[in-house]
Parts: C-alpha cells; structure tokens; sequence
C-alpha cells in the first residue's frame, strides 16, 4: 500500500526513480524514500515480515541468499516479524545493528544520528557500532546516540504515536493474562 509521495531510486543505473507504485516488486539496493505526508506499507514475502515506513524517511533493501539487511537511513519504520526465521533479517542504521525474529519494533533514526529502538511485541538485540548487544523486551526502549551513548527505558504513552502506542497496550494485555486451569478433585 502506498500513500502520499513515495519514490523509490533503484539500484540499477539503467532504470529511472520514480513514484512508488503499489504491486511493484523491490530489488537488492532499491532505495525507498517517503516524503512528510508519505506511508508505504509492503511485505518481504519470504520471510513474512510487514514493513511501514512513514513520515520523511528513507530505507535501502539489501537482500541475498542468506540474508536480508534493511537499512535506515532516516526516518521512521514500523516492522512486524512475525516467524522465527531461517535466514537472518536486521534492520541496520549506522549506529546499529537490530535482530529482527519473532517481534514488533518501532524505529526511529534522526538526521543527526540518534536512534530509537521501541519493542511493541517479543524481544530484540541490538547491537551498537562499538559492538556493545543490548537485549530489550517488549515494554522497552533504546536510545543509541551517533557517540555511542545508550540508555534504557520503559515505553511511556508519550513516546509513541497513539496507534502503536494501543497495539503495544494490546500485547502487554495478553501477556498478563493467565491461562485457565481446572482443579481436579478425586474422592
């Protein structure tokens, strides 16, 4: 699904950027880029992990063999990784690495090289430039800074755009909810 202003600059020199176009199949090194009013929702159908990239953002896919490397290069991105996967997949930027495997993440990456890491489903690790692993889990959010600083914290309701924010309440909820037993009593 598209919607707003989305290009995507391809890879291939011989192929002209232009407008993204719903059904249009991504290749290794295409760039997506979406302007303020821009969303791009699509599927990496190998793998079964839904991206969203939103807001003034820009994401080069990389893909082979044995993996997949999304790479941020500003702006934000919503991904749900639904299966334990194979093959690995990770969100890069350039202050880190971000496992992606049976999890909901909400990214962000300014311009001036702090990233926001926010666990809506599962858990992650992520690993810094320094080659620092940070294991968060859902409820949870990193900040890594382009100097290498990281810190921890809750999710507060502020943090997050009101949608994701509900999603991340919905997943806590199901987690506290107890499983049913029945107690058996022989006579």
């Amino acid at each position: 699904e598209v919607v707003g202003d989305v290009t995507i600059k391809p890879a291939s020199m011989d192929i002209v950027p232009g407008p993204a176009i719903g059904g249009r199949i991504l290749y290794n090194g295409d760039i997506l880029h979406s302007s303020q009013d821009g969303r791009v929702e699509f599927r990496l159908t190998e793998k079964n992990i839904q991206i969203t990239i939103s807001g003034l953002s820009e994401m080069r896919v990389d893909c082979n063999t044995q993996t997949r490397e999304l790479k941020l290069n500003y702006g934000t991105i919503f991904i749900e990784s639904p299966n334990s996967m194979q093959n690995k997949s990770t969100l890069i930027t350039n202050t880190s690495n971000i496992n992606l495997d049976e999890n909901e993440l909400w990214i962000t990456r300014s311009i001036a090289g702090k990233d926001e890491i926010y666990v809506i489903k599962g858990s992650t690790s992520v690993f810094s430039t320094e080659e620092v692993e940070k294991y968060i889990e859902m409820g949870e959010m990193l900040i890594i800074r382009s100097e290498g600083n990281i810190t921890t914290n809750k999710i507060t309701e502020d943090m997050l755009p009101v949608h994701i924010y509900h999603r991340l309440e919905k997943n806590l909820n199901l987690k506290i909810e107890e499983i049913p037993f029945t107690v058996m009593n022989y006579y």
